[in-house]
């Protein structure tokens, strides 16, 4: 993502011109993103939120929180999805920000009893998206926990925070290694999720795209391939199955910080919506 803040907004060497001067400066500095910016130039000319110049984002008055660690959240949501972001990453519409770490309110977006909340409260979209609109999420109710439960549950939600964005990475750094060490530029849609067919599957699926590539399969490739993804398949198994176990201790924490009974979890169990967290205490 190319972000570039208005001249109004950062200390740009071309801040302090107009017109084809500033642009001159531009194209001295960031030569390469210029010849990029400059081929949309009349699209972007077209809008009305540019910045002082043409080539720049319009004004913000909350470029700093990009700059922070921040909670978010998508106003269209299929399902509990606030996650941890880490500073200098940037985000589009329609995802939204909270300011702060706040594990226990990470821990309570993504629970099984607020998604239970939230699908009889927040209001339907297409699809049975639900919408997350601002002026809704600052009434959602939070539970305040004790201070054994909300240390408990920061413990717990740094640990899933940092499996879950290993998770996240495996298929990037499989395909990457596929690109690098055999020749596997542009992966075919089979490969898109590598981690999702069995380890023959694989070997068999980069084999063919290694051919269609015109790469010639050494003897000793298709068992690398095999140990390769039986590693990475190893690894996010064990990692899937710790998370499972953690998603499960936060949903009691949250459970008890609300006070709920027996009685009241069993009732959210039997009534639990769609898509509530897979092996959550609330599922069916």
């Amino acid at each position: 993502m190319i972000v570039l803040p208005s001249s109004s907004d950062r200390a740009w060497p071309w801040a302090h011109l107009n017109g084809a001067e500033a642009e001159a400066v531009f194209a001295a500095e960031l030569p390469v993103i210029h010849r990029h910016m400059k081929a949309h130039e009349a699209a972007l000319k077209k809008r009305s939120d540019q910045g002082r110049n043409w080539w720049e984002l319009r004004s913000c008055a909350y470029y700093e929180s990009f700059n922070s660690t921040r909670i978010s959240y998508t106003d269209i949501t299929w399902r509990p999805s606030a996650c941890l972001i880490g500073p200098g990453v940037y985000i589009n519409n329609t995802s939204y920000c909270i300011p702060g770490e706040h594990p226990w309110l990470l821990a309570v977006l993504n629970s099984a009893v607020m998604w239970s909340y939230l699908w009889r409260h927040a209001q339907h979209g297409k699809d049975e998206a639900l919408r997350l609109f601002s002026d809704f999420v600052e009434t959602l109710p939070i539970p305040t926990p004790s201070a054994e439960v909300a240390a408990a549950a920061a413990e717990r939600v740094a640990e899933l925070t940092t499996l879950t964005r290993a998770q996240a990475e495996t298929n990037p750094l499989l395909l990457n290694w596929l690109k690098f060490g055999f020749g596997v530029k542009t992966p075919p849609r089979s490969l898109s999720q590598p981690m999702a067919l069995s380890t023959e599957a694989f070997v068999a699926e980069v084999t063919a795209a290694m051919r269609a590539a015109k790469r010639r399969v050494g003897p000793l490739d298709p068992q690398e391939l095999a140990q390769e993804h039986t590693q990475y398949a190893a690894a996010q198994r064990q990692r899937a199955a710790r998370i499972l176990t953690l998603e499960r201790e936060v949903c009691a924490l949250v459970i008890s910080a609300w006070g709920l009974g027996a009685e009241d979890v069993e009732l959210l169990r039997r009534t639990a919506p769609p898509r509530t967290p897979t092996g959550l205490p609330l599922m069916r």
